[in-house]
């Protein structure tokens, strides 16, 4: 249990609270300089809703920095489907379910989506597969005139992971 929980987060974590962490990049660098601290990886962390075609749900989203995940965490090992690399290149995964050639049988090229790589748990319940697009919704958006305006935008999936958990996957 302790390796699981461990494993999937960093045994130290340093957060600042707000929007703004333009220093994150300064602020690792000096975690890393720590004698005996073996990684340090800035991340981000807010909840929102995810949707597919056939469901909802509310989730804890992390977007971490792939170049040095692996070093704070062992994310990398619990990958199941996917690769943890077509975070950086999402083109690596096909889209499943897009037209590739156009009225005339022209190729069409791929539409720049962002990847996502989400826990076996929350893939059973979206029923996605890598290579599925999915939906993020974020309460941080902008103000509109009826009231705060949810951000979304839409990702493919890359993979899965398992970590063993049903609360990290």
């Amino acid at each position: 249990l302790k390796e699981k929980i461990l494993g999937t987060n960093a045994h130290l974590v340093v957060l600042k609270f707000g929007t703004d962490f333009v220093k994150a990049d300064e602020y690792a660098g000096k975690v890393r300089a720590v004698k005996g601290v073996k990684g340090a990886s800035p991340f981000i962390l807010n909840e929102g809703m995810i949707s597919s075609e056939t469901n909802l749900s509310g989730v804890l989203i992390k977007g971490i920095r792939t170049g040095t995940a692996g070093a704070a965490t062992e994310i990398a090992t619990y990958v199941e489907a996917g690769i943890l690399e077509a975070l950086d290149d999402p083109s690596k995964v096909p889209l499943r379910r897009a037209t590739t050639v156009d009225d005339e049988g022209k190729k069409l090229p791929e539409p720049k989506i962002p990847g996502i790589l989400i826990g076996k748990e929350l893939q059973k319940s979206l029923k996605v597969l890598p290579g599925d697009v999915i939906n993020i919704f974020s309460p941080m958006g902008e103000l509109g005139p009826t009231g705060p305006i949810p951000k979304t935008r839409h990702f493919k999936v890359i993979g899965t992971f398992y970590s063993g958990m049903y609360e990290y996957d």
